[in-house]
């Protein structure tokens, strides 16, 4: 009995000390340093928190973040409030390291603390350059404390997205909002002076903006006036297909006359309408009321015009590198425009270049030299002889 209860009491011992170095390990996975997924504007600046997961106390740590400095750039870091109050938190030479070059910033510490503070185990404050989206890659993870294995310690890359700020749209006077791009649409609300709301949309002819609310709600204000104050890239912003209008108030009719019936014969299919393609360089948008001249430039005279916020079809940019647009306006008229008035969020480098029309010929202003000389007749005047007196004698 002895020989038999050895051996078991041995396998016993060795499946609690697997038990307990289990129990052990899984514990450890717990400890990771998160970093967030996050959509800032473009120039926003914000702070950005980097988070510890730890089932002890993680008092010592080493991180290496990279990110894209073609969409961000890192201003500055700090320590979060994980490892303590600043008496706590001891730092080693060069604790917070800046690589511009390559988009790179470390950070090591340690704390003295018993407890940890909070979460976050770090800051960083970046600010958005250009549209675009930048990873925030852990490229090396260290972290230290009581009971923490080295091999259980994880980093959860995050991303930062860049987007274009928002075109805003601001009032002078209070200006109504209807449900739709129409006056038949009822009114929804009145927009009060000096609110900016945000264009979410522009309707098929350009006259009017789609807006969210400060309550959330969309409605439409028209797009142009002397009241109407817009900032922001408004090429950026989607043109909006709405349904038909219907009149805000149906006429209560006086007497429902008695429907006669009628034979007709079935109604043939109508294929359902087909959206026109895309033209094959897209469109500009007018970003305040642009003139549309003969010519790529100030010389050539003006036929016709594009309002704020209409769009029209780009065709191709002027061969004397002026940067003018050659387009085709809605009633098909076919005019150069500028591109300081203009949004095309299109590469101009994929338009063709189209030659302008020669430059208008400057008047001629004749010289004094070149003026034909006129001879002047000389008059002379006619001669009289004065008749000669004879004296008389008298005698």
């Amino acid at each position: 009995m002895r020989r038999i209860a050895r051996p078991l009491l041995a396998l016993l011992g060795s499946v609690c000390a697997l038990f307990a170095i289990g129990a052990w390990v899984n514990a450890q996975t717990a400890v990771t340093v998160a970093l967030p997924e996050r959509t800032i504007l473009q120039g926003e600046t914000v702070i950005i928190e980097g988070t510890i997961d730890c089932a002890g106390f993680c008092n010592q740590f080493d991180i290496t973040v990279q990110y894209d400095r073609a969409f961000l750039r890192v201003e500055n870091a700090a320590l979060g409030g994980y490892l303590g109050v600043a008496s706590d938190v001891t730092m080693p030479p060069n604790g917070i390291l800046f690589d511009f070059a390559s988009g790179l910033v470390r950070l090591s510490a340690s704390s003295t603390a018993a407890a940890p503070g909070d979460n976050v185990l770090f800051l960083l404050i970046v600010t958005g350059l250009r549209p675009g989206v930048s990873p925030l890659r852990i490229i090396s993870l260290e972290v230290n404390g009581a009971n923490v294995d080295p091999t259980q310690v994880f980093g959860i890359d995050g991303t930062i997205t860049v987007r274009t700020p928002p075109a805003m749209l601001t009032v002078t006077r209070a200006l109504e909002v209807r449900s739709g791009p129409n006056t038949l649409f009822e009114p929804i609300e009145i927009l009060q002076p000096n609110v900016p709301v945000e264009i979410r949309g522009i309707s098929a002819d350009g006259a009017w903006f789609q807006v969210a609310l400060p309550d959330g709600r969309l409605g439409w204000v028209v797009s142009g006036g002397p009241f109407i104050q817009t900032n922001g890239d408004l090429a950026s912003v989607p043109f909006i297909t709405t349904p038909t209008p219907s009149p805000s108030r149906t006429p209560r009719s006086s007497r429902t006359p008695r429907p006669t019936i009628t034979h007709t014969l079935p109604p043939s299919e109508t294929p359902a309408p087909t959206a026109p393609p895309e033209p094959q360089f897209g469109y500009l948008v007018a970003t305040t009321s642009a003139n549309v001249r003969d010519g790529d430039g100030l010389e050539y005279s003006v036929i016709s015009s594009l309002p704020l916020g209409q769009r029209a079809i780009v065709l191709g940019v002027s061969s004397r590198g002026t940067g003018w647009y050659f387009v085709q306006l809605e009633n098909d008229t076919l005019g150069w425009i500028s591109p300081v008035v203009v949004n095309y969020n299109r590469d101009v480098g994929e338009l063709p270049a189209i030659n302008p029309p020669p430059l208008p010929a400057a008047p001629i202003i004749p010289t004094i030299a070149s003026l034909p000389t006129i001879e002047t007749p000389t008059i002379e005047a006619p001669t009289f002889e004065a008749p000669t007196i004879e004296p008389t004698v008298g005698g």
